[in-house]
């Protein structure tokens, strides 16, 4: 019997498969808890003893609409939800998609006469399409003034480039997080 070895095959994380597998194995629940908290200050109990889903498909509204799915959900209760992709190419359309998967998981899970759902969506881009040298950037809807509207939607993008040597700060599990997704293992 012949047995096949992999020789000088690199594991990418940023890898839309390989990302899905490691944000949603058990394995991984400590850190990827630890780096959700810092990041969006919700309490780390919380985020290890909720659900995470990998590729949770966004309900499609007519037959002829494409099956999108996140690449992973973090559910938290039933009136919040993380939802967070990871952006190894830039795209024309990648954001528009990644806030319309939030926009959808907010419709779906607002109740009549019951809590408006909320969503806070995480972009990790492997690019820098802001020309910012900040390594998280944070979006709500607001006016030119910058009132925000709602709270029921935030997105939070980690430019992954921006990570490693900021002059920013970037808290230690976030950083440690960007440089492993960052570098390519054998």
């Amino acid at each position: 019997m012949k047995q096949e070895v992999l020789v000088d095959k690199e594991i990418n994380l940023q890898n839309d498969c390989l990302f899905k597998a490691f944000m949603t194995n058990p394995n991984s629940r400590e850190m990827v808890s630890s780096v959700i908290s810092e990041l969006t200050g919700i309490d780390k109990k919380l985020l290890l003893n909720a659900t995470y889903i990998g590729g949770e498909e966004i309900a499609k509204k007519n037959m002829q609409e494409k099956k999108q799915a996140t690449d992973m959900t973090i559910r938290i209760n039933d009136h919040m939800q993380i939802i967070v992709e990871m952006n190894q190419f830039y795209t024309q359309d990648i954001f528009d998609k990644s806030s319309l998967y939030a926009m959808s998981r907010i419709v779906e899970t607002t109740k009549p006469k019951k809590m408006y759902g909320g969503i806070i969506l995480i972009n990790i881009d492997n690019f820098n399409l802001f020309e910012t040298k900040k390594p998280i950037i944070e979006f709500y809807i607001q006016d030119e003034e910058g009132h925000i509207e709602t709270k029921s939607y935030k997105s939070i993008h980690i430019i992954l480039e921006n990570c490693k040597e900021s002059t920013y700060n970037v808290g230690k599990e976030i950083k440690k997080f960007a440089e492993f997704l960052k570098e390519e293992t054998t």
